[in-house]
């Protein structure tokens, strides 16, 4: 049964793994599972692309290489053109570092970022990997809760 009082004991033991570490890399989703499109291909299409609708934030590709990321939602109805034209490029406002700790990443006000170390692109977290997380610690929490001794 869920209770105020496991619910706050869940909290402190997320926040407590957070505080022991846990780095932005931690839940990043890998460069290799990314989907996403060329920097050469139409907007409307990467739009209404199958594969890419259950996703906000998708990688722009040139070479092999991500060079930005497009943010569906900051795209308008009737765009046109290529996806460079509306994607951010690779800078301070879309990039950070892999050991960032997580709870500083979770305080800053764009949690869709592209993660690198140094100069390797790691992949992406976004506020579903953090969603993703909270609740793997959560059910963790309650297995161990259920299961003394598994420490």
């Amino acid at each position: 049964m869920i209770t105020a009082e496991n619910i706050f004991d869940d909290f402190k033991f997320t926040m407590s793994g957070l505080e022991r570490g846990l780095q932005v890399i931690h839940i990043t989703t890998p460069a290799a599972q990314l989907l996403s499109c060329q920097h050469d291909e139409d907007i409307a299409t990467v739009l209404t692309r199958s594969d890419l609708k259950p996703f906000d934030q998708i990688p722009i590709i040139k070479q092999g290489t991500i060079i930005g990321l497009l943010k569906k939602r900051e795209c308008p109805e009737e765009a046109k053109g290529v996806a460079t034209d509306y994607m951010q490029p690779l800078g301070e406002k879309i990039l950070v570092s892999a050991d960032m700790p997580l709870l500083k990443f979770i305080q800053d006000d764009s949690l869709d970022r592209i993660v690198i170390g140094g100069t390797k692109i790691y992949g992406l977290v976004t506020r579903s990997d953090l969603r993703c997380h909270t609740e793997f610690c959560v059910t963790v929490n309650r297995r161990r809760a259920r299961k003394p001794g598994l420490d």
